[in-house]
Parts: structure tokens; C-alpha cells; sequence
């Protein structure tokens, strides 16, 4: 009976623990769990049903731009939306990493990392594969090969295709012959030498070929094609056995790349990063924001977003929601999710894959009407991208009223984007009065006294709040991490003992572990209601908020 009883609770302590929302399409369902401990948000879709389309899009079309969450959601109008590849998000070309396709064109190939697809007929692959690509003219069996697409930069061996995504021309690094497409027509070719910048037709495409390319790689008589039309085609590369059974003979529609291999046959893959190979990166064995893609024993697509979570800890929580497989995707700040027009998870960053869920049959959720209101309630802020009730209203209102800061235009506030240091120290000395500095010295080589950071960085230097990032140094532009935030915080209010803290134990010896405890203690973190994680980039939602905390969270309006 005993047992029976604590079946019961565990049962009902499941259930306690979803919460579901209603979408407007019934082949989607969106809910708010805890699995295996782990906090997050979940999008089951029936990709089968008729009405259900996905697509990934890059953003304008275009490798390398980026745009804001809130603005992708608007513009693509799905019932569910979430973040796709890892990129180079640091990098001034925010290039993807892995394979990337979208309605049936390979936008970027590079092999090697975990892949999800989309075939035309709502199948779901998952694997591991390369691919080759054929440009084959018409009833000759002549072809051109390439080895990947739209990759930077070329060198001796290489065979790489430029498609009007890459932008409108290509820089050539290496020696070679390129030959140039318009609406997949052959229109001739040309000797490149480094330093050469060949145009890409915004209707074509540019084949790069090293020099002394092997005649198997084109056509022969390679001139007397021009004028004739190609066919592109994708060939798979030899891989491992699973993947080939998997995408040997489909015919995909889309195509994603995340970097760990979560689930494999309903199994937590053992080694998970890179597929086959081991990690010990810690961005890969501690716990952050991530977000994973997966199918269902029954077939069905899932979407999950976790504020925090290990990599193994994902993976079993994909297990325990029925997964037979899954892949981690981009994660930390590009952790994104959206459900009917509603972002639910906003990016730390702006974005430049993503992943939409479509339902041409779609009706919209039904709203209770309430009786009108005689008089409307005075805006306490002008910010669109507020969420009302949200955390962090009271904070953005406080720091509207009191000068910590404006918002980025006058209708948004933009609470996801990540603040840098000089702004997040600019918030700290208007939140503090605006101090007169105890230095007139600056000590820094990249602050100008033209900045509007200037006496912000001179007051903080000179109260011990931080020393900048090198003796020379203060790079304000860098984004500032939770951590940061939290130790300038700590040393503005004196650097004050601490005392027990499950924060000092979960981060000891850390340069923020006092500053993280003194916050847990003092209700900072608790007034953030998402997890924290020190080493990730905090946004302006989190800044205010904590400032706000700081200051006895006031009545605001």
C-alpha cells in the first residue's frame, strides 16, 4: 500500500509540474514542465498533419546578417519559432557552423556535426552526414562537382560553390578557375588569382575550382556547354552506417546542425559532443541555457528550451520525454523560443538561423472579452516590448523614472540584448547619484573623455568597483557577463562578508563567489525569475532588475 501511495505522489508530483497552454493549431502543443529536475519549456508538433509546414530561414536571405528575435517573429507569423545553428556570434561575419538548408537548397555545408532534417514529406532525419554537390547538364551525364557550399575563403584542393546567400561577390584567396551560373545556365569561366573579387549573380550561383583541378571534377570541352542548363543535385558522402540508412535517398526540404548528439535510439548517447568524439569543454559540461530538437517514439517533432541544464542532464530529460533521438542546438544567449507571435524564451543576441513551425489551417486562440473600461490606465512606460506583469516592469519603469537608463529607441526597450560594461557601469553610477569621481586620471587607453561612459568608468575605478579589463584596459564595448554585473554590484555596497550560501557552493573559488552569494542573500537573484548562469552574458532586463532589487525595489508610477 506504502508503495502504491508514493507511486501516487510521484505521479501527481509529475503532474503538478506541467503546465499547458493552448496554441492555435491543434497539431501543436505547447507546455511548461520539469523532467528529471530540469525546468523547461516544451512544443510537441504532429509535422504529419497536412496543414503543418516547417521551414529554416536565414536571416534576409543573406550569410554573415542578423536581426533581432522579436522582429523574426513578427516577420514569419508561425505558431512556434526557435533559435537553430550555433554561429560565430562574436565575429563581425556571423557565419553558421554545420550543414544549413532551407526549402530544399543547401545554403552552407560543412560536415561533421549533428544534423536534423525535414524531408518534403514531413519525415525526420537525424545524423551525422556530408554532402556532395553535382552541377549535371541536361541529357549528357556531364557534371561539375563542388566539395561544400559557401564557405569563406579557398586554397589548393578545394571545389566550393557560391550561391547568391554568400552576398554579392566572393574575395578569391588561392589561384584557380571559377565558372559562373544565371538561373542555373552555364555563362562562362574565368582565371582568378588571389585577390580577385568575382560577382555572384543575384539569379546564379559561382563555382570556385583550385588550379589543376582534376578533369573528373568538370565537364569536358568544358566550353562548349555554355548556354546550356544545369541540374543541382546533393549526393551524400560516405559516413557512419546509421546516418546513411537514415538520409541515403531522401529528399530534404530542410536541413539544421547543433553541435552535441544528445539521444541516439532512445539512449543517451554516451560520448554526445561531436557525435563520436568525447569533450571535456566545459561550455559542454556545465550547466547553461540550451535548447535541443528531437523526435518522439511516436514519430512527432519536439522542441525544448531550458534555462539551465548539463548537456548529460538534457539528455536524459529528452529520454524521459520519449525521445529515440535528439540534438542539442545553439544555446546561451541565442536561446530562443516563440509560440503563436508570443516570444516566450527572448535571445540574448540577435539571431541568424531559425526554426518555424507553420499551420496553413490554423485558427486563432480564443479571447474572453471582459466589459470595457471607462478610463484607460496611464502607461507607465512607452516600451512595446515590455511584457506587462513580466519580473522586470517595475525595474524598467524604476529606471525610467529615476535616469539609469532609457530605452535602445523611444517605443523599445530591448530587455533581452546584452549590456556592455561601460553601459552596465553607467547604470551603476546614475543609480548611485551620479557621483563626482575620486580620480581625474584615466588610466585607459580605449576610453576617450568624449564617452559617454567617461566619468561613469573614472568614479567606478576610483571606488574599487573594478579595475578594467586590463591595467590599460576597459574595453566598455565587451558584453558583461551575470558575474560581472554582480561584482560591481557587490563592491559598490562595500564588499560586505557573506555567510552561507548554496551560490558559494555551487560556483567556489570563483573571482563572483562572494558577489554571487552576497546577491543570492540579498534577494538579487531571486528577483530574476529565470536561472542564472554567472559566465553568460546578461541582458538589460537582468541589469535593471538587479539595480532595482539593490535600491529596496520601490513603488514605481
Amino acid at each position: 500500500m506504502r508503495k502504491l501511495q508514493g507511486i501516487l505522489v510521484m505521479l501527481m508530483a509529475c503532474l503538478l509540474a506541467t503546465t499547458a497552454y493552448a496554441t492555435s493549431s491543434s497539431a501543436v502543443t505547447y507546455e511548461e514542465k520539469t523532467v528529471d529536475g530540469i525546468t523547461m519549456k516544451v512544443v510537441i508538433v504532429d509535422q504529419t498533419n497536412p496543414n503543418i509546414e516547417t521551414k529554416v530561414v536565414l536571416e534576409d536571405s543573406t550569410l554573415g546578417t542578423t536581426d533581432s528575435f522579436y522582429d523574426i517573429v513578427a516577420e514569419q507569423d508561425a505558431v512556434v519559432s526557435i533559435n537553430g545553428n550555433f554561429f560565430t556570434a562574436y565575429d563581425t561575419y556571423k557565419e553558421p557552423i554545420g550543414n544549413l538548408m532551407s526549402e530544399g537548397e543547401m545554403l552552407y555545408s560543412s560536415a561533421g556535426m549533428p544534423n536534423f532534417g525535414v524531408t518534403t514529406d514531413g519525415e525526420l532525419l537525424f545524423g551525422i552526414p556530408g554532402y556532395f554537390i553535382y552541377l549535371t547538364f541536361e541529357n549528357s551525364g556531364q557534371s561539375f562537382l563542388a566539395y561544400d557550399v559557401n564557405l569563406v575563403g579557398q586554397y589548393d584542393g578545394l571545389l566550393r560553390l557560391y550561391t547568391a546567400a554568400y552576398g554579392s561577390s566572393v574575395n578569391i584567396t588561392t589561384a584557380g578557375t571559377v565558372y559562373v551560373f544565371q538561373n542555373d545556365v552555364f555563362t562562362g569561366s574565368q582565371a582568378v588569382s588571389a585577390g580577385t573579387t568575382v560577382t555572384i549573380p543575384s539569379n546564379g550561383m559561382v563555382l570556385f575550382q583550385y588550379q589543376g583541378a582534376e578533369s573528373w571534377a568538370y565537364p569536358v570541352n568544358v566550353d562548349s556547354y555554355i548556354g546550356k542548363t544545369v541540374d543541382v543535385s546533393y549526393f551524400l558522402k560516405t559516413g557512419d552506417s546509421d546516418t546513411v540508412a537514415e538520409f541515403e535517398g531522401k529528399t530534404l526540404e530542410s536541413i539544421l546542425s547543433g553541435n552535441v548528439y544528445l539521444v541516439k535510439n532512445g539512449a543517451v548517447l554516451a560520448d554526445m559532443v561531436y557525435g563520436s568524439e568525447g569533450s571535456s569543454d566545459s561550455r559542454w559540461t556545465e550547466s547553461a541555457a540550451r535548447t535541443a530538437i528531437g523526435q518522439l517514439v511516436d514519430g512527432r517533432l519536439v522542441m525544448v528550451s531550458t534555462a539551465s541544464a548539463t548537456l548529460k542532464g538534457l539528455a536524459s530529460a529528452m529520454v524521459s520525454l520519449g525521445c529515440t533521438e535528439a540534438i542539442n542546438l545553439d544555446g546561451g544567449a541565442s536561446r530562443a523560443m516563440a509560440v503563436d507571435g508570443t516570444v516566450v524564451v527572448p535571445a540574448g543576441r540577435e539571431l541568424t538561423v531559425t526554426f518555424h513551425v507553420y499551420d496553413t489551417g490554423a485558427v486563432t486562440v480564443p479571447v474572453v472579452e471582459e466589459e470595457p473600461v471607462i478610463e484607460e490606465p496611464v502607461a507607465l512606460h512607452p516600451f512595446t516590448d515590455v511584457v506587462e506583469g513580466s519580473y522586470y516592469e517595475d525595474a524598467v519603469v524604476w529606471a525610467l523614472e529615476t535616469g539609469v537608463t532609457t530605452g535602445m529607441t523611444d517605443t523599445t526597450f530591448v530587455p533581452a540584448d546584452s549590456c556592455t560594461r561601460g553601459q552596465v557601469v553607467t547604470f551603476l553610477w546614475r543609480a548611485c547619484g551620479e557621483p563626482a569621481p575620486a580620480i581625474t586620471e584615466n588610466p585607459f587607453t580605449d576610453v576617450d573623455a568624449s564617452s559617454p561612459y567617461y566619468t561613469a568608468i573614472l568614479w567606478a575605478v576610483g571606488e574599487g568597483i573594478t579595475t578594467g579589463a586590463t591595467e590599460t584596459t576597459f574595453e566598455p564595448s565587451t558584453v558583461c557577463t551575470t558575474g560581472q554585473v554582480l561584482t560591481f554590484l557587490y563592491r559598490a555596497n562595500g564588499a560586505p562578508e557573506v555567510g552561507d550560501s548554496d551560490w558559494a557552493t555551487q560556483y567556489p573559488n570563483r573571482y563572483f563567489t562572494d558577489a554571487l552569494a552576497w546577491a543570492g542573500n540579498a534577494g538579487l537573484l531571486s528577483a530574476v525569475t529565470e536561472s542564472i548562469n554567472p559566465d553568460g552574458d546578461s541582458p538589460r532586463a537582468y541589469v535593471v532588475t538587479y539595480l532595482y532589487a539593490n535600491a529596496g525595489s520601490p513603488v514605481v508610477g
